[in-house]
């Protein structure tokens, strides 16, 4: 697995604990159609999981996906 898999995988199992959902099968692209209480929760589940602070730059459009959330929280560890 290499890394980017890894973070999309941890990125899809933070998300589903915060909605409750089992997401396996959802694809990366799909939206998630998070509402702002879940999109606080999955902020506050990734800072958790991967050690990290979002910052003033997160967007709406950073919640929309799996693959744009991952893409986001690979910017932070960068």
């Amino acid at each position: 697995m290499n890394d980017s898999t890894e973070i999309l995988e941890r990125v899809r199992k933070s998300v589903a604990r915060v909605i409750e959902r089992v997401l396996d099968d959802l694809d990366p692209e799909e939206k998630l159609e998070l509402d702002s209480i879940s999109r606080i929760g999955v902020i506050t589940e990734l800072e958790n999981e991967f050690e990290i602070e979002f910052g003033d730059d997160i967007t709406p459009e950073c919640f929309e996906t799996l693959a744009t959330l991952t893409t986001y929280v690979k910017s932070i560890k960068l």
